[in-house]
């Protein structure tokens, strides 16, 4: 089935648009479906969308590559306008924090964070043997960090060691 423009514009149809086959495709880049309103308005367009999978590692945030060895990893995404939808898992197979050293930092993360407020962008998190009830992706980055929730401060990456299971769910925001 094929709509092309009626007069001056594609109004006049008086019920519902009904597709059997086939997907909505516009004509060109930069369009977007608009929800809840009459007129094209910008923060009712839905004008992005993407789902897809990324590979995470995990690293410290000082120093060349440790010893930590990584098995399971898999990150899965959503993005719809700015929000991003994250589920990540992976397995420290064997410990050992060789030459990297400072804070843990799980990498990887499919778009850069696009707040200046880092704390807005903490969700829901667990790893295995820890009291870590937060994850926090750093503004500006594709990464974040474990927290602990009583003392406020990021795990050490030599505070994961062999058989922690790493789980990552939640939102965030990027710049476009």
């Amino acid at each position: 089935m094929a709509i092309s423009k009626i007069g001056s514009n594609a109004t006049g149809f008086g019920s519902d648009l009904t597709i059997t086959d086939g997907d909505l495709l516009f004509a060109t880049a930069a369009k977007g479906v608009c929800l809840g309103v009459t007129s094209n308005t910008d923060s009712n367009t839905i004008d992005d969308y993407e789902e897809g999978t990324f590979t995470p590692s995990f690293i410290g945030s000082s120093g060349s590559a440790g010893s930590h060895s990584i098995t399971g990893a898999e990150g899965i995404y959503v993005k719809i306008g700015r929000q991003v939808f994250v589920h990540i898992r992976l397995v420290i197979a064997n410990g050992g924090a060789g030459s990297y050293s400072g804070t843990n930092r799980l990498t990887g993360f499919p778009f850069a964070s696009g707040s200046t407020n880092p704390s807005a962008l903490a969700i829901g998190a667990d790893s295995y043997n820890t009291d870590s009830n937060a994850f926090v992706i750093t503004n500006g980055q594709t990464y974040g960090a474990f927290w602990d929730r009583f003392s406020n401060t990021a795990y050490n990456y030599t505070d994961f060691t062999t058989g922690y299971n790493m789980i990552v769910s939640g939102t965030y925001y990027t710049t476009a």
